[in-house]
C-alpha cells in the first residue's frame, strides 16, 4: 500500500471531530482511492486546539498504552490497591505488571486513587470514554473538567520525567 496520499479533519455531530485519511487502493485498480474515517481521540483533538502541548499529549498516549498492557479496562482504580504483582524468577516485573506500576504510580502523583486528577485520567485516557461522558458522570462543566484534564497531564509529564 501506499503512503498516505490525503489526509483531512472533519467535523462530526456533537462536537467531534475525525480525520479521513485517502490511499491507493491495493487491487489491480490503483486509480482507486480508498478513504477510511477515524474518529479522533481526546488527546489529539485538545492537541489540535492547541489546549495541550505534544509533550502533554506523548504523557496521556504513554498513560494509554500502560493501561492497555496492564489490561485495567475491566477493572474500577480502587481495585489496584489489591492488585498482586507478579515477579519472574529472576526478580522482574512482568511488562504488564510493570505497566500496572507506572499506572499506579501516577494515579498516586496526581493525589491518590480516589483523586479527580486520578479519576480522570483512568476513565477519559485509559477507559477512553469521552470528556463529555466524564462531565456528565461527575456533574462538571466541561471547562472545568477540561482543566482538570490538562493538570492531570502536567503530573503527568513531571512523573514520568517526560521531556
Amino acid at each position: 500500500m501506499d503512503e498516505k496520499t490525503d489526509d483531512q479533519v472533519i467535523g462530526l455531530p456533537g462536537g467531534r471531530i475525525a480525520e479521513v485519511t485517502a490511499r491507493d487502493s491495493d487491487d489491480q485498480d490503483k486509480s482507486k482511492t480508498v478513504r477510511r474515517l477515524r474518529v479522533a481521540d481526546t488527546l489529539r483533538r485538545l492537541e489540535m486546539r492547541k489546549t495541550i502541548t505534544p509533550t502533554q499529549r506523548r504523557a496521556g498516549d504513554e498513560f494509554r498504552a500502560d493501561f492497555q498492557t496492564a489490561a485495567l479496562h475491566g477493572i474500577r482504580p480502587r481495585a489496584m490497591e489489591r492488585i498482586d504483582m507478579e515477579w519472574k524468577s529472576d526478580n522482574r516485573l512482568s511488562r504488564a505488571d510493570h505497566c500496572k506500576r507506572r499506572v499506579l504510580a501516577d494515579l498516586e502523583a496526581l493525589g491518590g486513587i480516589g483523586s479527580i486528577g486520578s479519576t480522570v485520567m483512568w476513565e477519559v485516557i485509559g477507559r477512553e470514554i469521552s470528556l463529555r461522558e466524564w462531565c456528565d458522570i461527575c456533574g462538571l462543566a466541561r471547562a472545568v473538567a477540561t482543566g482538570i484534564l490538562i493538570a492531570s497531564l502536567d503530573v503527568i509529564v513531571r512523573n514520568r520525567k517526560i521531556a
